[in-house]
């Protein structure tokens, strides 16, 4: 695993979290909404396989050291894929009728912002 991904530091453990309950809040919907279709099912799983093995480039970039800022590469991909499962679940969650504070979509919203940029 340590080859793959790095370290099982806060910040994978904290996207694969994030991940799982993206998926379960999309289940939700399905269930809320009576409306059950396994490929959108398969489809977030790819998507979730795909942001892996993202991740898994990014660390052989780190490994290979081509890149030499203040931020690994890993650690700005964990980042980004934390910030938009966040985004995700927040957006699944309004649709089955639970809100969210405005600031919290509003702080994630920015620090996406500023790590796109």
């Amino acid at each position: 695993m340590h080859i793959l991904f790095g370290e099982f530091d806060i910040h994978f453990q904290a996207l694969l979290i994030l991940m799982v309950c993206d998926y379960i809040s999309g289940v939700l919907i399905a269930i809320y909404k009576k409306e059950f279709r396994s490929s959108i099912g398969y489809k977030g799983i790819v998507k979730k396989v795909g942001m892996l093995l993202c991740i898994t480039v990014a660390r052989q970039i780190d490994n290979l050291a081509l890149y030499n800022g203040e931020l690994e590469t890993r650690s700005v991909v964990l980042l980004f894929f934390s910030i938009n499962e966040t985004l995700s679940i927040n957006e699944n969650l309004n649709k089955i009728g639970i809100s969210i504070p405005k600031k919290i979509t509003k702080t994630i919203k920015s620090a996406k912002q500023k790590l796109e940029k």
